[in-house]
């Protein structure tokens, strides 16, 4: 992949995740600086986010249940029940 679309995609991602009501971790601010003056315009790829035309959340390995639960609830609260799907794996 190259370096442009590699900004196009994360910075999609963020702006992705910003419209179902997160905002990225508190490092993105810094490290997004190794894009420099990188124009994401360059790339020609469009990318879609979710699964199937939906927003797809697959709880971290390191997520507590009450995280997977405020996550959940922040998707039920921005989109409506049943309009995302979601994937939360057991320890």
């Amino acid at each position: 992949m190259s370096a442009a679309c590699f900004r196009k995609l994360v910075e999609g991602g963020v702006a992705y995740a910003h419209d179902l009501g997160f905002r990225p971790h508190r490092d993105y601010a810094v490290t997004s600086q190794i894009f420099g003056d990188l124009e994401s315009t360059a790339c020609p790829t469009r990318f879609e986010y979710g699964h199937e035309g939906k927003p797809f959340y697959v709880s971290g390995p390191h997520e507590t249940f009450t995280q997977v639960q405020a996550i959940v609830a922040q998707l039920e609260r921005r989109l409506g029940t049943g309009n995302f799907d979601y994937l939360v794996l057991a320890s």
